[in-house]
């Protein structure tokens, strides 16, 4: 868990959505590109040596690395807003915020319209509650 630097209310995690959406698509983009051209790249490393591929090769590490770099700066944005992000492939995010003077995540997926599920510290998606 990220140092909490802010807490949420139900009102500012939502208005953060659209944002959050956004970015969610463009790592979820970047995380398929990356997996296609690093799959790629293991097959051109098999025989870049011996037929002139190593170019290509090349080409190919530079693209992945600047892919790592901003799929890793869009993740910092959020860790820095103290948003966890749980799983990319699914857009789930929590928001520290506190019920009453308790600490909880409130829950959000990828999809849904706005937040309306919190759950516990020490649980997860699975025990999630409405609001």
């Amino acid at each position: 868990m990220a140092e909490i630097r802010k807490f949420y209310t139900v009102e500012e995690a939502n208005r953060l959505l659209p944002q959050l959406t956004a970015t969610l698509r463009e790592m979820q983009a970047s995380k398929d590109e990356i997996i296609a051209h690093r799959d790629e790249l293991e097959q051109l490393e098999l025989v870049a040596a011996s037929n002139g591929h190593a170019r290509h090769a090349e080409e190919l590490t530079a693209r992945l690395d600047d892919l790592v770099r901003l799929l890793e700066a869009r993740l910092e944005r959020i860790v820095a807003a103290s948003i966890e992000l749980r799983d990319l492939d699914d857009g789930l995010l929590d928001f520290p915020s506190l019920r009453g003077t308790r600490m909880i995540w409130l829950c959000w997926k990828q999809g849904e319209p706005q937040v309306a599920y919190w759950h516990e510290l020490s649980s997860g998606f699975a025990t999630r509650q409405r609001l």
